[in-house]
């Protein structure tokens, strides 16, 4: 299994994942690990060099495990959490200089990281359904980041419905362009 580059394992909820040789899957691009009741995440798994994708949404998972800077798939674009017990997000996880798209709604959620702005090629942020009651002021930079190719703000959609928000959301995620759900 060496080539592979894609491995969907969904909803087979009695998998146990424990034997498996993460290394090996060295050119794996998309990982589906969705609706098989893990309770915890294999920091091997967020190491794969190759990774684009990864679907970790509908388990029971309460955290996501400590990884290395060092050891961070600077590959990753796609990063689906939905649906799971998560009540913080780990600092290492801003530190994704590629991704694009962060899936984190029906978590439990109370607050992000303060660098979540730092986010800077991010186009898709789902939020929703979470317990967040205000927002990290970086959140700004998500909404005024252009590039020279581009010079339109990156972030395309964002949802921050159904949360508890205390406060004002910051005037200028409000007043961008129109987003797209």
């Amino acid at each position: 299994f060496t080539n592979l580059q894609y491995l969907n394992l969904d909803n087979n909820p009695h998998l146990k994942l424990s034997n498996v040789d993460w290394p090996r899957l060295e050119n794996l691009r998309e990982l589906k690990l969705t609706r098989i009741d893990m309770v915890e995440v294999d920091p091997l798994i967020f190491r794969l060099p190759s990774l684009e994708k990864l679907d970790l949404y509908r388990n029971q998972l309460t955290e996501i495990p400590h990884v290395g800077l060092e050891e961070i798939p600077f590959n990753l674009r796609h990063l689906d959490l939905s649906y799971n017990y998560l009540t913080v997000l780990p600092e290492w996880m801003l530190q994704l200089p590629q991704v694009t798209k962060l899936y984190l709604e029906w978590n439990q959620l109370r607050e992000l990281p303060g660098h979540i702005g730092d986010l800077k090629q991010l186009e898709i942020l789902h939020l929703h359904g979470n317990e967040l009651e205000i927002l990290p002021f970086s959140m700004a930079n998500l909404a005024s980041l252009k590039s020279n190719q581009n010079p339109k703000p990156h972030l395309r959609g964002l949802r921050l419905d159904q949360n508890a928000f205390t406060f004002p959301l910051p005037r200028e995620v409000l007043e961008r362009e129109p987003f797209e759900i």
